[in-house]
């Protein structure tokens, strides 16, 4: 069941300054959730405003679970050492994320192709040039930018598998947009 979880109105990064003030909800997943929010970021010469999405997560799930926060310090680090790439999202990066199915229908045909094209082109960047399994493809974390590029999201379940083969869950992602193989794994001790 998604969480349901709201951070404070206003927050600020200590390390740096930033100011956020929470806009609206995005949506909410299962361990957190994700607001539009408005930044205020202080530089030498002038305040620029800029609007981010804000993955939020309630402390409390991470306080009493070790796991939990590996699985959030392993996210945030593989995250950020993701290089730039138009089809995945950076980890502060501007999107207006719209869902064009509830807005106007389903797509057409030469739409969906458009996405898929970028889709695969994103995931070849993760596999080829990161390392990088996303491990929860799903419309839900697919954003596109105002100018409908489509970008990845949430790498909540990624891995480089490369380097983590015994400390990540072998299967993992979300049930109704598994690969049919994976589905014969679950409670199998591999």
């Amino acid at each position: 069941a998604p969480i349901e979880f709201t951070p404070s109105l206003q927050l600020t990064n200590k390390r740096n300054g930033t100011t956020y003030r929470r806009l609206c909800l995005l949506g909410r997943g299962a361990t957190s959730s994700c607001f539009a929010v408005l930044s205020l970021l202080p530089t030498t010469r002038t305040a620029r405003l800029q609007c981010l999405a804000c993955k939020a997560l309630p402390k409390c799930r991470l306080i009493d679970s070790p796991a939990a926060q590996q699985r959030l310090a392993r996210e945030i680090r593989l995250h950020s050492s993701l290089p730039k790439h138009r089809h995945v999202l950076q980890l502060i990066d501007w999107f207006e994320d719209s869902d064009v199915i509830s807005l106007r229908g389903a797509v057409s045909q030469p739409e969906a192709q458009f996405y898929l094209r970028q889709l695969f082109d994103g995931c070849q960047h993760l596999h080829r040039r990161c390392g990088v399994a996303h491990r929860d493809l799903k419309p839900s974390n697919l954003v596109l930018t105002e100018r409908m590029l489509l970008r990845i999201a949430d790498f909540g379940f990624a891995c480089r598998p490369a380097e983590e083969s015994g400390s990540r869950q072998p299967v993992c992602g979300t049930l109704a947009y598994m690969a049919p193989e994976l589905l014969g794994a679950i409670g199998s001790p591999r």
